[in-house]
């Protein structure tokens, strides 16, 4: 497979983390690619040129991040969601929960990257918020081995701490989560796809 990906993306983080947790990265060509800047493999592979994309061994473009993930599960290696159906919706509205913050976070950290006098305070104050409600829904999480809604959790936590460090202080809101976020990270999965330092 070929898996295109940032390594700033939270979405693609999770993915690769997913990958790593399913011991499938020896199968995976990973290739880093910048989505503003267009490139020929990335559109041919999604027109909408958004990371992460990957490419099975069949040649089929898979995107957005949960159906990759949701692919990944029917490949070998260890089961990142339940078979239990009515568990398994609880795992991956989980997950759904991190991508929003993630939506979220990423939509504020472009938004701030405008001229000051471009910014929309309204918008801002809009994905804060959703962060912080969000942040303060979640369930500690209790497992030994983390799955798919775990693993986009520490992806989400992550992110924040990357790209908004000043602004949304995840831990001042659940300081219970921080003993968990500090264990999970240092798995393989998520020591090997952190994002680069500032």
């Amino acid at each position: 497979m070929q898996l295109y990906y940032s390594p700033t993306s939270p979405f693609a983080r999770k993915v690769r983390a997913a990958i790593i947790e399913k011991s499938l990265e020896d199968g995976t060509e990973f290739i880093s690619v910048s989505p503003q800047e267009n490139p020929e493999a990335l559109l041919k592979a999604n027109p909408l040129a958004k990371i992460p994309t990957l490419v099975t061994d069949e040649g089929m473009a898979v995107y957005d991040s949960a159906v990759i993930t949701g692919y990944l599960e029917t490949l070998s290696g260890r089961a990142l969601m339940p078979d239990d159906m009515s568990v398994r919706t609880e795992v991956v509205t989980r997950e759904a929960m991190a991508d929003g913050i993630m939506e979220a976070a990423f939509n504020s950290a472009m938004e701030k990257r405008r001229p000051d006098a471009e910014q929309s305070r309204y918008w801002l104050s809009r994905w804060h918020d959703a962060v912080k409600r969000s942040v303060d829904t979640l369930k500690l999480p209790a497992r030994v081995e983390p799955d798919i809604g775990d693993i986009a959790l520490a992806c989400a936590l992550g992110y924040l701490d990357f790209r908004h460090s000043e602004t949304m202080k995840w831990r001042d809101w659940r300081p219970e989560l921080t003993d968990w976020y500090a264990v999970i990270s240092q798995r393989k999965s998520l020591q090997e796809t952190a994002p680069p330092e500032a």
